[in-house]
Protein backbone atom coordinates (compact mmCIF):
# COMPACT_ATOMS: atom_id res chain seq x y z
CA UNK A 1 0.00 0.00 0.00
CA UNK A 2 0.80 4.04 -0.14
CA UNK A 3 2.43 3.20 3.24
CA UNK A 4 4.84 0.99 1.98
CA UNK A 5 5.98 3.58 -0.93
CA UNK A 6 5.82 6.88 0.70
CA UNK A 7 6.49 6.39 4.51
CA UNK A 8 4.87 8.79 7.16
CA UNK A 9 5.53 11.72 5.88
CA UNK A 10 6.84 14.48 8.41
CA UNK A 11 5.00 17.47 9.69
CA UNK A 12 7.56 20.81 8.82
CA UNK A 13 7.69 23.32 11.65
CA UNK A 14 6.25 26.62 11.19
CA UNK A 15 4.26 29.29 12.33
CA UNK A 16 1.15 27.61 10.60
CA UNK A 17 1.41 24.81 13.29
CA UNK A 18 0.61 27.32 16.34
CA UNK A 19 -2.03 29.62 16.10
CA UNK A 20 -5.14 27.79 16.53
CA UNK A 21 -5.80 25.45 19.31
CA UNK A 22 -6.66 21.46 18.76
CA UNK A 23 -8.26 18.62 20.14
CA UNK A 24 -7.52 14.80 19.43
CA UNK A 25 -8.98 13.10 16.87
CA UNK A 26 -10.36 10.40 19.08
CA UNK A 27 -12.18 13.18 20.94
CA UNK A 28 -16.20 12.25 21.54
CA UNK A 29 -18.11 15.52 20.66
CA UNK A 30 -20.28 16.58 23.42
CA UNK A 31 -22.79 18.30 21.73
CA UNK A 32 -25.66 16.93 19.51
CA UNK A 33 -24.56 19.29 16.63
CA UNK A 34 -22.46 16.48 14.43
CA UNK A 35 -18.83 17.88 13.67
CA UNK A 36 -17.92 19.91 10.39
CA UNK A 37 -16.62 18.20 7.81
CA UNK A 38 -13.02 19.53 8.23
CA UNK A 39 -11.44 17.63 5.73
CA UNK A 40 -13.32 19.59 3.16
CA UNK A 41 -12.72 22.88 4.10
CA UNK A 42 -9.13 22.70 3.10
CA UNK A 43 -7.44 23.86 -0.51
CA UNK A 44 -6.55 21.05 -3.18
CA UNK A 45 -4.19 21.58 -5.58
CA UNK A 46 -6.69 22.67 -8.31
CA UNK A 47 -7.56 25.62 -5.82
CA UNK A 48 -3.64 27.12 -6.24
CA UNK A 49 -2.55 29.03 -9.66
CA UNK A 50 0.48 27.42 -10.45
CA UNK A 51 -0.48 23.65 -11.22
CA UNK A 52 2.95 22.65 -9.99
CA UNK A 53 1.56 21.65 -6.04
CA UNK A 54 0.49 18.12 -5.73
CA UNK A 55 -1.06 16.31 -2.29
CA UNK A 56 1.66 15.62 0.50
CA UNK A 57 0.19 14.78 3.32
CA UNK A 58 -3.43 15.44 5.02
CA UNK A 59 -3.74 14.56 8.61
CA UNK A 60 -5.41 16.00 12.04
CA UNK A 61 -3.10 16.82 14.80
CA UNK A 62 -3.08 16.39 18.38
CA UNK A 63 -3.33 19.28 21.02
CA UNK A 64 0.08 18.07 22.57
CA UNK A 65 2.18 18.62 19.59
CA UNK A 66 1.68 21.90 20.16
CA UNK A 67 2.38 22.36 24.08
CA UNK A 68 6.57 22.54 23.50
CA UNK A 69 6.35 25.51 21.27
CA UNK A 70 4.19 27.29 23.47
CA UNK A 71 6.42 26.67 26.59
CA UNK A 72 9.30 28.05 24.63
CA UNK A 73 7.68 31.01 23.86
CA UNK A 74 5.91 32.28 26.82
CA UNK A 75 8.08 30.28 29.55
CA UNK A 76 5.57 28.57 30.94
CA UNK A 77 5.76 25.43 32.80
CA UNK A 78 3.86 22.45 30.28
CA UNK A 79 1.24 22.03 33.12
CA UNK A 80 0.47 25.95 33.12
CA UNK A 81 0.22 25.67 29.17
CA UNK A 82 -2.10 22.45 29.24
CA UNK A 83 -4.38 24.24 31.51
CA UNK A 84 -4.74 27.28 29.27
CA UNK A 85 -5.93 24.76 26.47
CA UNK A 86 -8.12 23.28 28.36
CA UNK A 87 -9.53 26.18 29.37
CA UNK A 88 -11.08 26.89 25.31
CA UNK A 89 -12.48 23.48 25.39
CA UNK A 90 -9.78 22.36 22.59
CA UNK A 91 -10.93 22.16 18.92
CA UNK A 92 -10.98 19.39 16.20
CA UNK A 93 -7.87 20.22 13.56
CA UNK A 94 -7.09 19.35 10.19
CA UNK A 95 -4.81 20.14 7.82
CA UNK A 96 -3.47 19.37 4.41
CA UNK A 97 -0.35 20.05 2.89
CA UNK A 98 0.39 20.53 -0.77
CA UNK A 99 4.09 20.29 -1.62
CA UNK A 100 6.20 21.41 -5.18
CA UNK A 101 9.13 19.05 -5.63
CA UNK A 102 12.47 20.24 -4.98
CA UNK A 103 14.23 20.99 -8.04
CA UNK A 104 17.38 18.88 -9.10
CA UNK A 105 20.69 20.04 -9.26
CA UNK A 106 20.22 22.57 -6.87
CA UNK A 107 22.51 21.35 -3.97
CA UNK A 108 22.23 21.96 -0.30
CA UNK A 109 24.72 23.42 2.90
CA UNK A 110 25.44 20.04 3.61
CA UNK A 111 25.81 18.99 0.04
CA UNK A 112 23.24 16.82 -1.21
CA UNK A 113 20.88 17.55 -3.98
CA UNK A 114 17.36 17.92 -1.97
CA UNK A 115 16.18 18.07 1.12
CA UNK A 116 16.60 14.47 3.54
CA UNK A 117 13.56 14.74 5.39
CA UNK A 118 11.37 17.41 3.41
CA UNK A 119 11.67 17.33 -0.54
CA UNK A 120 10.23 19.95 -1.25
CA UNK A 121 11.13 23.87 -2.24
CA UNK A 122 7.62 24.97 -1.64
CA UNK A 123 4.81 24.46 0.03
CA UNK A 124 0.85 25.41 0.90
CA UNK A 125 -0.43 24.23 3.92
CA UNK A 126 -4.14 25.19 5.02
CA UNK A 127 -5.53 24.37 7.98
CA UNK A 128 -9.05 24.92 9.71
CA UNK A 129 -9.62 24.44 13.55
CA UNK A 130 -13.11 23.72 15.15
CA UNK A 131 -14.60 25.17 18.69
CA UNK A 132 -17.54 24.70 20.87
CA UNK A 133 -18.12 27.91 19.99
CA UNK A 134 -17.45 31.19 18.66
CA UNK A 135 -16.45 32.75 22.22
CA UNK A 136 -14.04 29.63 22.62
CA UNK A 137 -12.62 30.65 18.93
CA UNK A 138 -12.23 33.90 19.33
CA UNK A 139 -10.25 33.08 22.84
CA UNK A 140 -8.16 30.28 21.23
CA UNK A 141 -7.41 33.04 18.60
CA UNK A 142 -6.29 36.02 21.34
CA UNK A 143 -4.40 33.36 23.02
CA UNK A 144 -2.63 32.16 20.21
CA UNK A 145 -2.12 35.79 18.01
CA UNK A 146 -1.91 38.02 20.61
CA UNK A 147 -0.13 36.62 23.93
CA UNK A 148 1.80 33.62 23.03
CA UNK A 149 2.92 35.42 19.65
CA UNK A 150 4.06 38.33 21.52
CA UNK A 151 5.30 36.45 24.60
CA UNK A 152 9.04 35.46 23.00
CA UNK A 153 10.38 34.32 19.88
CA UNK A 154 10.81 30.59 18.47
CA UNK A 155 14.31 29.25 18.27
CA UNK A 156 14.47 28.61 14.74
CA UNK A 157 12.88 31.90 13.41
CA UNK A 158 16.00 34.31 12.21
CA UNK A 159 13.05 36.97 11.97
CA UNK A 160 9.61 37.23 12.70
CA UNK A 161 7.12 40.12 12.29
CA UNK A 162 3.69 40.86 11.17
CA UNK A 163 2.09 42.61 8.13
CA UNK A 164 -0.66 44.89 7.52
CA UNK A 165 -3.68 43.06 5.84
CA UNK A 166 -4.89 44.91 2.53
CA UNK A 167 -8.60 43.13 2.56
CA UNK A 168 -10.93 42.29 5.95
CA UNK A 169 -11.03 38.33 6.28
CA UNK A 170 -13.14 36.60 8.41
CA UNK A 171 -13.81 37.91 11.73
CA UNK A 172 -10.77 39.17 12.62
CA UNK A 173 -7.24 37.86 11.26
CA UNK A 174 -3.62 38.53 11.00
CA UNK A 175 -0.84 37.83 8.77
CA UNK A 176 2.94 37.16 9.80
CA UNK A 177 6.17 36.62 7.67
CA UNK A 178 9.48 34.67 9.17
CA UNK A 179 12.52 33.54 8.17
CA UNK A 180 13.31 30.11 9.42
CA UNK A 181 16.23 27.71 9.15
CA UNK A 182 15.39 23.87 8.06
CA UNK A 183 16.37 21.18 10.38
CA UNK A 184 17.84 18.75 7.92
CA UNK A 185 19.66 21.36 5.92
CA UNK A 186 20.50 23.99 7.56
CA UNK A 187 19.15 26.13 4.67
CA UNK A 188 17.11 29.25 5.59
CA UNK A 189 13.43 29.32 3.86
CA UNK A 190 10.82 32.11 4.02
CA UNK A 191 7.53 31.55 5.66
CA UNK A 192 4.32 33.35 5.58
CA UNK A 193 1.06 32.01 7.61
CA UNK A 194 -2.11 34.21 7.59
CA UNK A 195 -4.73 33.27 10.36
CA UNK A 196 -8.25 34.36 10.35
CA UNK A 197 -10.99 33.24 12.32
CA UNK A 198 -14.57 33.33 11.17
CA UNK A 199 -17.46 32.41 13.78
CA UNK A 200 -16.08 29.37 16.23
CA UNK A 201 -13.30 28.21 12.95
CA UNK A 202 -10.18 29.43 13.00
CA UNK A 203 -8.46 28.87 9.38
CA UNK A 204 -4.21 28.97 8.18
CA UNK A 205 -2.80 29.41 5.29
CA UNK A 206 1.16 28.85 5.48
CA UNK A 207 3.11 29.63 2.49
CA UNK A 208 6.97 27.94 3.18
CA UNK A 209 9.45 28.84 0.40
CA UNK A 210 12.83 26.50 0.81
CA UNK A 211 14.63 28.41 -2.02
CA UNK A 212 13.91 31.14 0.62
CA UNK A 213 12.37 33.52 -1.72
CA UNK A 214 10.24 36.49 -1.63
CA UNK A 215 6.64 35.80 -0.08
CA UNK A 216 3.75 37.43 -1.86
CA UNK A 217 1.33 38.77 0.66
CA UNK A 218 -1.20 39.27 -2.09
CA UNK A 219 -1.03 35.63 -3.06
CA UNK A 220 -1.32 34.44 0.96
CA UNK A 221 -4.67 36.92 0.85
CA UNK A 222 -5.95 35.15 -2.20
CA UNK A 223 -5.87 32.12 -0.69
CA UNK A 224 -7.53 32.45 2.78
CA UNK A 225 -9.85 34.47 0.62
CA UNK A 226 -10.49 31.13 -0.80
CA UNK A 227 -9.93 29.01 1.85
CA UNK A 228 -13.06 31.41 4.36
CA UNK A 229 -15.32 30.41 1.09
CA UNK A 230 -14.21 26.95 0.80
CA UNK A 231 -15.07 26.26 4.99
CA UNK A 232 -18.62 28.55 4.19
CA UNK A 233 -19.45 26.12 1.03
CA UNK A 234 -18.93 22.99 3.89
CA UNK A 235 -21.25 24.97 5.97
CA UNK A 236 -24.23 25.32 3.86
CA UNK A 237 -23.86 21.59 2.92
CA UNK A 238 -22.30 22.05 -0.79
CA UNK A 239 -19.44 19.62 -0.81
CA UNK A 240 -19.12 16.01 -0.24
CA UNK A 241 -18.85 14.86 3.47
CA UNK A 242 -16.30 11.84 2.63
CA UNK A 243 -14.03 12.34 5.30
CA UNK A 244 -16.83 11.58 7.80
CA UNK A 245 -17.73 8.32 6.23
CA UNK A 246 -14.62 6.95 5.96
CA UNK A 247 -13.51 4.25 8.60
CA UNK A 248 -11.40 5.57 11.48
CA UNK A 249 -9.60 3.96 14.16
CA UNK A 250 -7.08 5.54 16.83
CA UNK A 251 -3.60 4.88 15.50
CA UNK A 252 -0.81 7.02 13.09
CA UNK A 253 -2.25 7.93 9.84
CA UNK A 254 -0.28 7.82 6.52
CA UNK A 255 -2.83 9.46 4.10
CA UNK A 256 -5.88 11.12 5.50
CA UNK A 257 -7.57 13.49 2.68
CA UNK A 258 -9.43 13.46 -0.41
CA UNK A 259 -7.58 12.37 -3.12
CA UNK A 260 -10.71 13.17 -6.38
CA UNK A 261 -13.54 15.68 -6.48
CA UNK A 262 -15.46 16.79 -9.15
CA UNK A 263 -14.64 14.17 -11.13
CA UNK A 264 -10.86 14.84 -10.97
CA UNK A 265 -7.79 12.79 -9.47
CA UNK A 266 -5.39 14.99 -7.61
CA UNK A 267 -1.87 14.25 -8.20
CA UNK A 268 -0.13 12.75 -5.38
CA UNK A 269 3.55 14.44 -4.29
CA UNK A 270 6.39 12.86 -6.65
CA UNK A 271 3.79 10.79 -8.65
CA UNK A 272 4.65 10.58 -12.57
CA UNK A 273 2.68 12.59 -14.83
CA UNK A 274 1.88 8.87 -16.13
CA UNK A 275 0.43 7.12 -12.94
CA UNK A 276 -1.63 10.43 -12.45
CA UNK A 277 -2.91 10.25 -15.80
CA UNK A 278 -3.83 5.85 -15.30
CA UNK A 279 -5.76 7.00 -12.22
CA UNK A 280 -7.83 9.48 -13.80
CA UNK A 281 -8.92 7.33 -16.06
CA UNK A 282 -9.54 4.32 -13.84
CA UNK A 283 -13.29 5.27 -13.40
CA UNK A 284 -15.48 8.15 -13.71
CA UNK A 285 -16.24 8.81 -9.42
CA UNK A 286 -16.99 12.63 -8.44
CA UNK A 287 -15.04 11.98 -5.58
CA UNK A 288 -12.72 9.38 -3.32
CA UNK A 289 -11.09 9.34 0.40
CA UNK A 290 -8.59 7.09 1.03
CA UNK A 291 -7.14 7.08 5.15
CA UNK A 292 -4.32 4.53 5.36
CA UNK A 293 -3.44 4.42 9.12
CA UNK A 294 -2.05 1.61 11.62
CA UNK A 295 -4.49 0.65 14.39
CA UNK A 296 -3.82 0.92 17.98
CA UNK A 297 -4.73 -1.83 20.83
CA UNK A 298 -4.68 -4.37 18.50
CA UNK A 299 -2.92 -7.80 19.65
CA UNK A 300 -0.59 -7.56 16.72
CA UNK A 301 0.36 -4.67 14.76
CA UNK A 302 -2.67 -3.84 12.28
CA UNK A 303 -2.73 -1.66 8.80
CA UNK A 304 -5.58 -0.60 6.96
CA UNK A 305 -5.88 1.44 3.96
CA UNK A 306 -10.13 2.41 3.72
CA UNK A 307 -10.96 3.90 0.07
CA UNK A 308 -14.54 5.26 0.05
CA UNK A 309 -15.73 6.49 -3.84
CA UNK A 310 -18.58 8.29 -4.92
CA UNK A 311 -20.38 8.17 -7.96
CA UNK A 312 -23.06 9.97 -9.49
CA UNK A 313 -25.32 7.04 -9.68
CA UNK A 314 -25.96 3.53 -8.79
CA UNK A 315 -25.32 2.56 -12.23
CA UNK A 316 -22.04 4.06 -12.82
CA UNK A 317 -20.67 2.73 -9.22
CA UNK A 318 -21.82 -0.72 -10.40
CA UNK A 319 -19.71 -0.32 -13.86
CA UNK A 320 -16.98 0.07 -11.55
CA UNK A 321 -14.13 -2.63 -12.44
CA UNK A 322 -13.73 -4.42 -8.69
CA UNK A 323 -11.00 -6.91 -10.43
CA UNK A 324 -8.80 -3.90 -11.62
CA UNK A 325 -8.56 -3.12 -7.46
CA UNK A 326 -6.65 -7.26 -6.87
CA UNK A 327 -5.03 -7.00 -10.50
CA UNK A 328 -2.99 -3.52 -9.38
CA UNK A 329 -1.45 -5.65 -7.27
CA UNK A 330 -1.05 -8.73 -9.10
CA UNK A 331 1.53 -6.26 -11.77
CA UNK A 332 3.15 -5.23 -8.38
CA UNK A 333 7.02 -7.37 -7.85
CA UNK A 334 5.86 -5.85 -4.05
CA UNK A 335 2.94 -8.58 -4.03
CA UNK A 336 2.79 -12.43 -4.17
CA UNK A 337 -0.25 -14.83 -4.16
CA UNK A 338 -2.39 -12.47 -5.19
CA UNK A 339 -5.16 -14.70 -5.27
CA UNK A 340 -9.15 -14.20 -5.48
CA UNK A 341 -11.28 -15.53 -2.29
CA UNK A 342 -13.47 -18.14 -3.99
CA UNK A 343 -16.32 -17.76 -1.53
CA UNK A 344 -18.96 -14.89 -2.14
CA UNK A 345 -18.22 -12.41 0.59
CA UNK A 346 -22.61 -11.15 -0.15
CA UNK A 347 -21.25 -7.16 0.75
CA UNK A 348 -23.47 -4.55 -0.38
CA UNK A 349 -24.60 -5.30 -4.37
CA UNK A 350 -21.86 -6.65 -5.38
CA UNK A 351 -18.44 -7.42 -4.01
CA UNK A 352 -15.28 -9.08 -4.20
CA UNK A 353 -12.31 -10.08 -2.32
CA UNK A 354 -8.61 -11.35 -2.42
CA UNK A 355 -5.63 -12.34 -0.77
CA UNK A 356 -1.81 -11.63 -0.82
CA UNK A 357 1.46 -11.68 0.91
CA UNK A 358 4.32 -9.57 0.85
CA UNK A 359 7.26 -10.58 -1.36
CA UNK A 360 10.21 -12.42 0.47
CA UNK A 361 12.71 -9.42 -0.69
CA UNK A 362 9.98 -6.69 0.83
CA UNK A 363 10.26 -5.02 4.11
CA UNK A 364 7.56 -6.27 4.69
CA UNK A 365 8.22 -10.53 4.31
CA UNK A 366 5.97 -12.80 6.53
CA UNK A 367 2.73 -10.09 6.53
CA UNK A 368 -0.46 -10.88 4.66
CA UNK A 369 -3.42 -9.22 3.51
CA UNK A 370 -6.76 -8.95 2.47
CA UNK A 371 -8.25 -6.77 -0.43
CA UNK A 372 -12.08 -6.56 -0.02
CA UNK A 373 -14.03 -4.27 -2.98
CA UNK A 374 -17.78 -3.75 -2.62
CA UNK A 375 -20.66 -1.15 -4.22
CA UNK A 376 -24.02 -0.25 -3.40
CA UNK A 377 -26.02 2.34 -4.31
CA UNK A 378 -23.83 4.81 -5.68
CA UNK A 379 -20.78 3.88 -3.47
CA UNK A 380 -17.67 2.09 -3.87
CA UNK A 381 -15.04 1.19 -1.23
CA UNK A 382 -12.21 -0.55 -1.34
CA UNK A 383 -10.54 -1.82 2.47
CA UNK A 384 -7.01 -3.63 2.82
CA UNK A 385 -6.04 -4.97 6.11
CA UNK A 386 -2.57 -6.28 6.80
CA UNK A 387 -0.93 -8.34 9.67
CA UNK A 388 2.27 -10.00 10.40
CA UNK A 389 1.04 -13.25 9.82
CA UNK A 390 -1.62 -15.65 8.07
CA UNK A 391 -5.58 -14.43 9.40
CA UNK A 392 -8.46 -15.01 8.81
CA UNK A 393 -10.79 -13.14 5.66
CA UNK A 394 -13.66 -12.93 8.37
CA UNK A 395 -11.86 -10.13 9.76
CA UNK A 396 -11.15 -8.45 6.83
CA UNK A 397 -14.76 -8.63 5.35
CA UNK A 398 -16.07 -7.30 9.11
CA UNK A 399 -13.95 -4.66 8.56
CA UNK A 400 -15.43 -3.70 5.37
CA UNK A 401 -19.03 -4.17 6.56
CA UNK A 402 -18.12 -1.54 9.10
CA UNK A 403 -16.55 0.73 6.20
CA UNK A 404 -20.01 0.51 4.07
CA UNK A 405 -22.28 1.49 6.24
CA UNK A 406 -20.34 4.23 7.18
CA UNK A 407 -20.36 5.16 3.49
CA UNK A 408 -24.03 4.51 2.73
CA UNK A 409 -25.74 5.21 6.19
CA UNK A 410 -25.12 7.40 8.86
CA UNK A 411 -21.38 9.35 8.96
CA UNK A 412 -18.65 6.94 11.29
CA UNK A 413 -17.82 8.40 14.54
CA UNK A 414 -13.91 10.32 14.64
CA UNK A 415 -13.12 6.88 16.47
CA UNK A 416 -14.24 3.23 16.29
CA UNK A 417 -13.86 0.64 18.78
CA UNK A 418 -11.29 -2.17 18.06
CA UNK A 419 -13.43 -5.21 16.56
CA UNK A 420 -12.66 -7.80 18.57
CA UNK A 421 -11.60 -9.85 15.80
CA UNK A 422 -7.85 -7.63 16.00
CA UNK A 423 -7.95 -8.12 19.80
CA UNK A 424 -7.51 -12.02 19.64
CA UNK A 425 -3.56 -12.99 18.54
CA UNK A 426 -3.27 -14.00 14.99
CA UNK A 427 -2.02 -17.16 13.60
CA UNK A 428 1.99 -17.76 13.18
CA UNK A 429 3.16 -15.80 11.13
CA UNK A 430 4.29 -16.87 7.97
CA UNK A 431 8.01 -16.23 7.68
CA UNK A 432 8.11 -18.89 10.67
CA UNK A 433 4.95 -21.07 9.36
CA UNK A 434 6.75 -24.77 10.11
CA UNK A 435 6.81 -26.55 6.54
CA UNK A 436 4.34 -29.47 6.04
CA UNK A 437 6.26 -32.57 6.31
Amino acid sequence: MWKRVLGCAGMVASLALLPALVQAQDATPTSAVPPADLTAMVLFPGDIPGGNLALDQGYFENPMDFVPAIVERTGKSEQEVQADLEEFGFGRRYALRLAEAWPGGIATPVGIDAPIENPWVRTVTTIVSEFPSEEDAAAAFTYMERETEDAGDIAFFTHEEDWPLSTVIGDEAELTSAVALATDTQRPYTTLNLTFRSGNLIGDVAINDFLARETDSAEIEGLAAQLLARMEAVRNGEMPDLGQRVLRFAGPTYIDSYTRLDGITFPRHEETAELIAERQGRSNALAGYVLEQDIEGTAQAAYIVSEVIQFASPADAADFEMDSVRQRLADDPTYRAVDAIPDSLDLGEASQGFSYTYADESDYAGWSGYGIVAQSGPWVITLYLELPGDFAPEIAVDLAEMQLACATGAPCPDQQPVPASLLAPVATPIAQATPAA
